[in-house]
């Protein structure tokens, strides 16, 4: 193993994390043959990850996401072509390129090396190990991982945020219709209550004229944390809009397990925010309506959670009413 940080054998107890820096496997001998290759890579910014045998690179391979596995002269000869093979016909590992670092260059006429080194792998480099032209082959690879991982990132956050609400990052309210519809599926199948909690905050939109947007900013996220705390796992929350938030109670018992939530709402909710700057503190009016007592698809149970919300606000606020409770 290389002395420098940035190099990690396989017997290392302890990894880099896969996000820090992109990873190349090397497969041959880094104290030796390859030593000055391995110093003169880690200029690259990359995680080098080393094994002496090919036979051991399948195994690392699938655990890790690497960017490029360079393959030493010495492995291809026990085995390295076959390696390569069967790298491709794993699924975590189909796309991994391999590079192979021969002795002899293989000509196109040369039809069973030709195949192998064309098939199982991606490119090839001539011996004797010149550092420059292997720095040149792997950036080529560096540079094609990044641009990938760049695109996967972009179309991964574009899907995130379709069904998120970039403030909060809680479910927005396309993603609580989706999850509402799964859960009355599963419930109606099942047989098994659940609630719906629409909440309103009161005395929010003093904060924002007297604070600015940025503070009620502040306290909407503050908000979906404290939400958070209130619901258990198998639960869902949303934003759905300005300063109204849905919670999602699955499986519950009976209508009093969704009362205790909704006073554990307005109770962690009205407790006062030190922001950092100022102290402020809102109220909650929350309307709950349940499944199946108070309809059996989404628009209803939705528009009658709504609706106690509002009685509950003409009630005195910072209260919390049943849909139909007197």
């Amino acid at each position: 193993m290389s002395s420098n940080s940035n190099t990690l054998s396989v017997d290392d107890e302890y990894f880099i994390d896969d996000h820090i820096s992109p990873k190349l496997l090397v497969v041959g001998d880094t104290t030796n043959q390859f030593a000055r290759l391995v110093s003169r890579l880690n200029t690259l910014n990359i995680n080098i990850f080393t094994v002496d045998h090919c036979k051991d690179a399948i195994d690392i391979a699938q655990d890790h996401d690497f960017f490029l596995i360079l393959m030493g002269a010495e492995e291809i000869r026990r085995g390295g072509v076959e390696m390569a093979f069967a790298l491709r016909a794993h699924e975590a590992t189909r796309n991994v390129p391999v590079v192979f670092i021969s002795q002899i260059e293989k000509g196109v006429g040369d039809t069973e090396d030709s195949y192998g080194f064309g098939i199982a792998g991606s490119d090839y480099v001539i011996t004797p190990v010149n550092p420059d032209v292997v720095e040149k082959e792997v950036s080529v690879f560096l540079d094609m991982y990044r641009h990938r991982k760049e695109l996967e990132y972009s179309e991964q956050l574009y899907k995130t945020m379709a069904t998120r609400d970039p403030l909060t990052l809680l479910g927005n309210r396309d993603q609580f219709e989706s999850d509402l519809k799964k859960a009355l599926a599963n419930a109606k199948r099942h047989g098994y209550m659940i609630a719906v909690l629409y909440v309103d905050l009161d005395k929010f939109k003093p904060i924002n004229d007297d604070h600015g947007h940025k503070v009620g900013d502040q306290v909407l996220i503050e908000i979906a944390n404290r939400l958070k705390s209130c619901t258990r796992e198998g639960d869902f929350l949303a934003r759905m809009g300005g300063d109204e938030f849905c919670v999602l109670l699955n499986m519950i018992r009976d209508a009093d397990s969704a009362g205790m939530v909704a006073k554990k709402i307005i109770k962690v909710l009205t407790a006062p925010m030190d922001l950092k700057k100022v102290t402020v503190s809102v109220g909650a009016s929350v309307g709950v309506a349940f499944y199946p007592k108070h309809g059996d698809n989404y628009e209803t149970l939705l528009h009658n959670a709504d609706m106690a919300m509002y009685k509950a606000k003409r009630s005195g606020r910072n209260d919390y009413r049943y849909f139909h409770d007197d």
